[in-house]
C-alpha cells in the first residue's frame, strides 16, 4: 500500500513538473517550433508604443528560445516578424533588408545558421503563388506573395548565397525562372517591383556562380553593377532572365 502511495506520488510531481515546463515554453513564446511573438500589431499593448524603438525591442526573442529554434521555425518566426514589413520603407531592397538585419535578432541568427541555406531553398521551393491564388482572397495572395519576396531578399544576403553548393546555385535559378513566370502571369500586385526582387537574386546568385556571359555584363554595365549591389531598378530585367535561361540550358 505504501508502495502505491509513493507511486502515485512520484506520478503526480510528474505531471506537474510536465504542465510547468509546457507552461514554460508556452510563455517564452516558442510553441511549434516556432516563436510566437508576445506583443503584435493590433493589441492594446502595441498601440501603447510611441516609437519605432519601443516595437523594436519589444520583437526580440529571447536568446535563450532563439537559440533552440529549428531553423524550419526560425524562417517561419522571421516571416511573421511583426515588423518584417520595415524592408518596404526603404530605396532599395538591400537597404531595406539590412535595416531590418540590423534591428532583429531572429533574422540575424537565421544568416549565421550553417544549414540556413538548405532550408530557405526548401522553403522557397514550396512557395507556389499560382496554386495558391485558389484558396486566398486578393488581399491574403498579396501577403502570401510579400512572404515569398522576402524569402527571395533572405537567400540574396552574401552570408546565404556564397554558401550554396553548385547544386543548390542550379536549383535556387530554376526555382527563380518558375518564380518569375509566375510574377508576369499575376495582376493583384504590382508586378514591375516583385519582378525585380526576382531578378535582383538571379544576378547574385548568377555571380556567386562566376558565370562567364553574366559577368561579361556585370563588368561592362554600370548600372548592372548598381542592381546587383543595391536592387534598384534596372531597365532590361529580360536581359538578366536570358541569362539565367541560358545558364539552366545544360543543368
Amino acid at each position: 500500500m505504501r508502495k502505491n502511495i509513493v507511486l502515485y506520488k512520484l506520478l503526480f510531481l510528474i505531471a506537474v513538473s510536465s504542465i510547468l515546463l509546457f507552461s514554460v515554453v508556452y510563455e517564452s513564446g516558442a510553441m511549434l517550433d516556432i516563436y510566437d511573438f508576445p506583443i503584435e500589431p493590433g493589441t492594446d499593448e502595441w498601440k501603447a508604443f510611441t516609437t519605432h524603438e519601443e516595437m523594436v525591442k519589444a520583437c526580440r526573442i529571447p536568446t535563450s528560445v532563439l537559440r533552440q529554434l529549428p531553423t524550419d521555425g526560425l524562417i517561419e518566426t522571421v516571416l511573421t516578424y511583426p515588423l518584417i514589413n520595415d524592408v518596404w520603407a526603404y530605396n532599395t531592397p538591400q537597404q531595406g533588408i539590412s535595416a531590418v538585419i540590423s534591428q532583429f535578432n531572429g533574422l540575424q541568427e537565421l544568416l549565421i545558421r550553417h544549414d540556413s541555406g538548405a532550408r530557405l531553398l526548401a522553403k522557397y521551393a514550396s512557395m507556389d503563388i499560382e496554386s495558391m491564388r485558389k484558396g486566398l482572397s486578393d488581399l491574403e495572395l498579396i501577403d502570401y506573395y510579400h512572404k515569398v519576396k522576402i524569402v527571395e531578399m533572405v537567400i540574396a544576403q552574401q552570408p546565404i548565397v556564397s554558401n550554396l553548393s553548385t547544386y543548390q546555385i542550379d536549383d535556387l535559378v530554376i526555382q527563380a525562372l518558375a518564380k518569375g513566370k509566375q510574377e508576369q502571369q499575376e495582376d493583384v500586385f504590382s508586378v514591375s517591383s516583385g519582378v525585380r526582387i526576382t531578378a535582383w537574386l538571379i544576378s547574385r546568385t548568377l555571380k556567386q556562380a562566376n558565370y562567364e556571359p553574366f559577368l561579361e555584363t556585370f563588368n561592362e554595365d554600370d548600372d548592372v553593377r548598381i542592381f546587383v549591389s543595391t536592387g534598384f531598378f534596372y531597365n532590361n530585367y529580360d536581359k538578366l532572365f536570358e541569362l539565367a535561361n541560358c545558364f539552366t540550358a545544360n543543368k
